[in-house]
């Protein structure tokens, strides 16, 4: 969630459209039967990200 907004993590398309910019914080908001994996993976993406652009 970013300014009120919500997107669907399946969709890159639909994170980008939030308007998000570096530096903006963004609530992840995980629901469903795999949301405990979800949130792992996610995690390791962001991580993975962050490590990247140091």
């Amino acid at each position: 969630m970013y300014n009120g907004r919500t997107g669907n993590a399946k969709s890159i398309m639909s994170l980008l459209t939030l308007g998000a910019k570096h530096g903006n914080t963004m609530e992840l908001v995980i629901d469903g039967l795999d949301e405990a994996k979800a949130m792992i993976e996610m995690k390791q993406v962001i991580s993975e990200q962050i490590q990247l652009n140091i």
